[in-house]
């Protein structure tokens, strides 16, 4: 098994558990955690607006999905779906195929009737849901998407 490790300066290893660092790589700018899942780890470069997924076990790019302007947040992987923040016409969520790397939805988070959700922690899944936590308008809380 290995662990995988974003540091300062967009650094981004994967150490065995004898610490012996497998790959490393610089990613531009990110210093979110990323997400790992299937044999691939998923993390966001606010520098180069892209969500990358790597092989996990070499590092080689398997895709690069430009996302507009994103936010420094580690994305969510669930089944063959991994959700991004990121901007287009305000904040938005990209829902990214985890196979070819596609933008198979954007999803809105505010509009004409209701303000945007100004996200402070990212996205999360559960009980097959996208959850966000932040503010809108007055209020905190964690929101449910899509």
């Amino acid at each position: 098994e290995l662990v995988y490790v974003a540091g300062s300066e967009g650094l981004l290893q994967a150490i065995d558990h004898d610490g012996t660092v497998r790959w490393s790589r610089t990613i531009r700018g990110n210093q979110a955690a990323p997400a790992v899942a299937d044999g691939t780890v998923y993390v966001i470069s606010d520098k180069e607006d892209t969500l990358f997924g790597l092989d996990a076990a070499t590092g080689d790019d398997r895709f690069r999905t430009g996302l507009g302007p994103t936010v420094d947040h580690r994305p969510a992987v669930g089944a063959d779906t991994a959700y991004a923040l990121g901007y287009e016409d305000g904040p938005s969520l990209f829902v990214v195929n985890t196979e070819t790397g596609d933008v198979q939805r954007t999803i809105a988070l505010g509009g004409a009737n209701s303000p945007p959700i100004d996200t402070n922690a990212g996205v999360s899944l559960a009980d097959d849901g996208v959850y966000l936590t932040g503010e809108r308008g007055d209020g905190r809380g964690v929101f449910r998407v899509g």
